[in-house]
């Protein structure tokens, strides 16, 4: 039940996102374009203000709207990056197996596992809520903190210069996805074999995390 309660309320910011997208679709409308206002939105597609504003969030994210404080909201474009480019997966890739691989090897102390927890409880816990913008963040904060842990300094300077295209592809997966998973079980996994320092499982895990 507790499941289906979560999925729900993913499912719910999901098909906000698409009917706005469609909607600026049908409408044909242009770069420069303004949208409805937040109230109007929120009475075409009957759904709350927190919903209105976490898709417009992700929207705003992958690049198709921009919202101007105090003006409103209006068309930015459609042109997303391309999500399987493979250079730039398989580039994230290296980073996190080579952060993982020497993190293994590190003297990690109490605190730092306490934070990486933490990020990984809010980040389940928000996207369960389908409050995706925070979501967002403790997804890139996790993953960050995984790489800051190797005590590599090259590869967290790496790391967190390619960290925006991180933050776009999440935004444009949940704009694409039909059930936008997330894939929590895996990042739990994830966190249990670092813990236990079972290599190959960490391994595995930030494989199955990544796409």
């Amino acid at each position: 039940m507790e499941q289906k309660s979560r999925q729900k309320n993913i499912d719910l910011g999901t098909e906000t996102i698409k009917k706005i997208t469609n909607y600026i679709k049908s409408n044909r409308l242009s770069v420069g374009d303004k949208l409805p206002n937040e109230q109007e939105l929120m009475d075409d597609l009957n759904v709350g203000r927190s919903t209105i504003r976490e898709a417009m969030h992700v929207l705003e994210y992958s690049g198709i709207v921009d919202i101007r404080q105090g003006s409103g909201t209006y068309v930015k474009g459609f042109k997303i990056i391309d999500e399987n480019n493979p250079i730039l997966w398989k580039t994230k890739k290296m980073l996190e197996k080579e952060a993982i691989t020497e993190l293994i090897d590190q003297d990690i102390q109490p605190n730092d596992w306490l934070i990486l927890k933490s990020y990984l409880t809010r980040r389940n816990q928000l996207l369960n809520q389908g409050k995706f913008k925070g979501f967002i963040e403790s997804d890139i904060l996790f993953h960050t903190k995984i790489i800051k842990m190797s005590g590599n300094p090259y590869l967290i300077k790496w790391y967190q210069e390619l960290s925006p295209l991180w933050k776009s592809r999440l935004n444009q997966l949940i704009v694409k996805k039909e059930h936008y998973s997330g894939k929590s079980d895996y990042h739990n996994q994830l966190f249990d074999a670092l813990v236990d320092r079972n290599l190959h499982k960490a391994l595995k895990m930030i494989k199955l995390v990544g796409r």
